[in-house]
């Protein structure tokens, strides 16, 4: 897992690292904030070393799609 495109390197869109499988050409995926919560925030941030961690917002982080696939 990783954050990208955000003002700082504890905010961000959270990737996570897809392997080479038949549909997917692998490489570092945006996670889908659909039904992602507060708590998968948590979790995402004590994942990447973080005491505390919430969900962030912000348009370019959002919705850049310049930051998905391999990188």
């Amino acid at each position: 897992m990783r954050l990208v495109a955000g003002p700082t390197r504890t905010q961000g869109r959270l990737q996570v690292m897809v392997p080479t499988v038949p549909d997917l050409s692998g490489g570092w995926y945006p996670f889908c904030d659909a039904s992602f919560t507060e708590e998968h925030a948590k979790l995402a941030c004590r994942l990447l070393g973080l005491k505390y961690g919430r969900k962030f917002y912000a348009s370019g982080v959002n919705y850049d799609a310049n930051t998905t696939g391999n990188g």
